[in-house]
């Protein structure tokens, strides 16, 4: 009898230890699960305000090298397969910074240039828009150029870029715009989700290969 009651008592006393080690487990493993979630709150925080210190500005005659560089590349790998390997690799620098010095020191009124910036203040994209260059066309104002780094492309830079210089456009006194295209750029994708539609079509050459452009429109911005 007694050896039965001290069984019993032994039994409870090892249930017990296991409620409490059972308990501290659970806690343990909620307290795990919240710093968990928490380490992967705070990722995305961050990866949030990183990209939203990604600044857009005004071009100034000192971003030339820069943008230099960020257009030739840009073409490099925009436009491979949709134009000769040939006049891609000879694209330098060097052969566009006069180009964009003598372009950033421009005053036309109405001629925009902006940029962005990624999080360490590098500039890793631009536009530049104006007047319509071609007045046939029928619009008031014109994107000349729309380019981001690949590695900065699908973060909705494009679209804030474009936004800036629409809203530029309208302060200018502009009320449609137009863009060109090569007809097999992804990117005409993008302006027609921005409310691009395709009016025109044209040939030209680029590097003695004749390619197709499209002309994308909004009546009204």
């Amino acid at each position: 009898m007694h050896i039965l009651k001290r069984k019993n008592r032994n039994m409870c006393s090892c249930s017990f230890f296991i409620i409490i080690a059972c308990r501290k487990a659970i806690k343990f493993f909620t307290i795990t699960l919240i710093s968990c979630e928490g380490l992967m709150q705070g990722k995305a925080c961050f990866a949030k305000r990183r990209f939203s210190e990604m600044n857009i500005r005004q071009a100034v005659v000192e971003d030339y090298p820069a943008l230099a560089a960020v257009h030739v590349e840009s073409w490099k790998t925009t436009y491979r397969g949709l134009i000769a390997d040939s006049y891609l690799d000879q694209l330098t620098v060097e052969s566009r910074l006069e180009r964009w010095k003598q372009l950033l020191s421009r005053e036309d009124v109405g001629f925009w240039t902006f940029v962005s910036e990624d999080e360490d203040g590098r500039v890793c994209g631009f536009i530049q828009g104006g007047a319509c260059r071609e007045e046939e066309a029928g619009y008031d104002a014109e994107i000349y150029a729309l380019y981001l780094l690949q590695e900065h492309q699908g973060r909705g830079l494009g679209r804030r870029l474009v936004d800036t210089l629409t809203a530029a456009f309208r302060e200018t006194g502009f009320a449609s715009m137009y863009v060109w295209v090569l007809k097999d750029n992804p990117a005409r994708q993008f302006y027609i989700k921005m409310g691009g539609r395709p009016v025109f079509d044209k040939s030209l050459s680029i590097g003695g290969q004749p390619v197709q452009e499209t002309g994308l429109g909004w009546e009204t911005i």
